[in-house]
Formats: structure tokens, C-alpha cells, sequence
């Protein structure tokens, strides 16, 4: 019960710590890697809860894909201006996501050493291959109108980055 609970509150901390370094970072590519940071506390949260799939696919979709194309279209757009830098509160905020990092660690360990984690859920389609097999069967339209949908949105990046030359 108390390594869950630490666990719980450590990761909240986390995600609570990264999201406000995505409002308030100075920097746009700042706020890309606290969005990382979040997105990586709620798959230890994923995990916590006994599902990796869920975890998994939270890195591999979200971590990995979604926050690559945040620091591509971050880096197309060209961003020159700098927000208003928060004073005092960056350092404020650095010593939180220290502590919080900290203290999630030995939350994990914790965890995992009693062997407080919660066993993997047994709930019927929480494999791999019954999500693949779902997402190519039932789901393959809304699939291919996400695919439209994010080749549009890159298609509309570049264009808006294209420079027009005058003449």
C-alpha cells in the first residue's frame, strides 16, 4: 500500500513539475522536453497501474512520435523570440523537478523491491497483437483519416515555412 502511494504521488509530482515548465519555460524547445517529461511520468503511471502495453505505447506514440514532431515543427517555424523569462521561479522550479525526480526514483525502488507493483491486468485484448489486430481490422478507417490528417498538417508546415522570394 505505501510504496503505490509513494509511487502515485511521486509521479503526479512529476507530471504536475513538467507541465508547469511547459507553461512557463522560456524556451520553446524547453517546453518540448518538459512535455517529455510529463508524458513519461503518466507511462510510469501506465505502469504503476499494471499495464506496460499502455505504457509502451504511451513512449513509443506520444514520447517518441508526437514530441519529435513538436521539436520538427519547433525548428521549421524558425521561433527567434524568447518569452518573458519567469526570474527567481526558474530556479524555484529546477530544485521541484530535482526533488521530484529523486523522489520518484525511490519510489520505483521501493516498488519494485517489496514487490508492491500490481499485477499485469487480465482484462481480454490488452496484448499487443489484439490491439495491432484491431487497429488494422475494425479501426483501419479511422487509422487512414489520422494518416490524412497528420500528412495534411505537415504538408501545411512546410508551406507555411516556405520563404517567398519577392520579385
Amino acid at each position: 500500500m505505501i510504496p503505490e502511494f509513494i509511487l502515485f504521488w511521486a509521479t503526479a509530482a512529476v507530471c504536475v513539475v513538467g507541465a508547469l515548465g511547459v507553461v512557463f519555460a522560456p524556451n520553446v524547445v524547453h517546453a518540448v522536453l518538459s512535455l517529455l517529461v510529463v508524458l513519461f511520468g503518466i507511462a510510469v503511471g501506465f505502469f504503476a497501474l499494471g499495464s506496460p502495453m499502455l505504457a509502451a505505447m504511451q513512449i513509443i506514440i506520444y514520447a517518441g512520435a508526437v514530441v519529435v514532431m513538436f521539436l520538427f515543427v519547433v525548428m521549421l517555424l524558425d521561433i527567434t523570440e524568447v518569452l518573458p523569462s519567469l526570474g527567481g521561479a526558474r530556479g524555484v522550479l529546477a530544485v521541484l523537478s530535482v526533488l521530484g525526480a529523486v523522489a520518484l526514483t525511490f519510489a520505483i525502488v521501493a516498488a519494485v523491491t517489496s514487490g508492491g507493483l500490481p499485477a499485469q491486468a487480465d482484462a481480454p485484448g490488452g496484448d499487443a497483437a489484439t490491439v495491432g489486430w484491431g487497429l488494422y481490422t475494425d479501426h483501419v478507417i479511422l487509422l487512414l483519416l489520422a494518416a490524412i490528417l497528420l500528412t495534411a498538417a505537415a504538408d501545411g508546415v512546410v508551406g507555411l515555412t516556405q520563404r517567398r522570394e519577392s520579385r
